[in-house]
């Protein structure tokens, strides 16, 4: 006769077994597997990394079958990802439910995403495949000053940070109005340090620190010529 295990995904451990006048016979029942691995992507930190060469890492599990491939595509934010080059991952042992590394090229300063697909032993493949968006970002934002102002009598210089030392500012309340700007993410902090002293923090223009260009200002106090 005939066994039929059925069509829902998975390991039927069933064993067959005819009885014929006293004498017994065995047949195996072959395993269905119709699911493709799932894979997960272990996020960067913020999204954002300072390295060319950033770590990602994730896992891939299969229920019935065992992991033995990833297989991955990189590309810039806005480019097609279907056309970039497909590429291997490198698993961290064996079984159905593996860690997995990616060996991510060198890159450049930019927004970036990857596809990431796991292979179980049926060939079944993660369809579609999980997508992961970070940032790469080396560059340190860029910080210039727009002006120098007394407080509280208003007379004020024009960017020479020199003329802080004038006679005429005496000791005095001095406040310092800059700009910090970065070409690919938000500005999160702004310090500033009077001749070599403790750094303090400066007040973002709008209050807030959101944006990837920040007015700020900062007072420096009981300045003497």
């Amino acid at each position: 006769g005939t066994f039929t295990a059925g069509s829902v995904p998975g390991i039927y451990g069933n064993t067959v077994r005819a009885t014929v006048t006293g004498l017994e016979g065995f047949a195996s029942v072959e395993v269905f597997d119709g699911t493709a691995p799932v894979v997960t992507i272990d996020p960067i930190p913020g999204d954002l990394t300072n390295s060319l060469t950033p770590s990602i890492t994730g896992q891939a599990v299969d229920d019935y079958s065992t992991v033995t491939e990833v297989l991955f595509r990189i590309a810039e934010e806005n480019a097609d990802i279907t056309q970039a080059e497909m590429k291997q991952g490198r698993l961290e042992g064996t079984g159905k439910d593996v860690r997995f590394t990616l060996p991510v090229s060198v890159l450049q300063d930019g927004k970036y995403k990857v596809a990431v697909q796991a292979k179980n032993e049926r060939e079944l493949v993660t369809d579609p495949p999980v997508e992961y968006a970070f940032t790469i970002d080396t560059t340190p934002p860029a910080v210039t000053i727009s002006g120098v102002e007394q407080t509280p009598s208003g007379v004020s210089t024009a960017g020479i940070l020199d003329e802080l030392l004038d006679d005429t500012l005496n000791r005095a309340n001095v406040k310092v109005m800059g700009q910090a700007d970065d070409h690919l993410t938000n500005i999160t902090r702004i310090e500033a340090a009077l001749d070599g002293g403790e750094w303090t923090n400066a007040t973002p223009e709008d209050g807030t620190l959101d944006t990837q260009s920040e007015s700020f200002s900062v007072m420096a106090e009981g300045l003497a010529t």
